[in-house]
């Protein structure tokens, strides 16, 4: 939600830009190392998730 939806609305704020990123390169089809992004992608949600919200830029 945050990547195709979330992300353009806010403005593409630079604090979400590695969310996305981990995000896409998730969704692309030739992706071969799916287990690494999923960990990548939980882990920066979480640090999104500790600090302020919304997260300074």
């Amino acid at each position: 939600m945050i990547t195709y939806e979330g992300w353009g609305a806010l403005a593409r704020p630079q604090s979400l830009q590695p969310l996305v990123d981990k995000v896409d390169a998730y969704n692309d089809w030739a992706a071969t190392r799916r287990g690494t992004l999923e960990q990548a992608i939980v882990t920066e949600a979480e640090r999104l998730l500790s600090g302020p919200w919304p997260p300074l830029d």
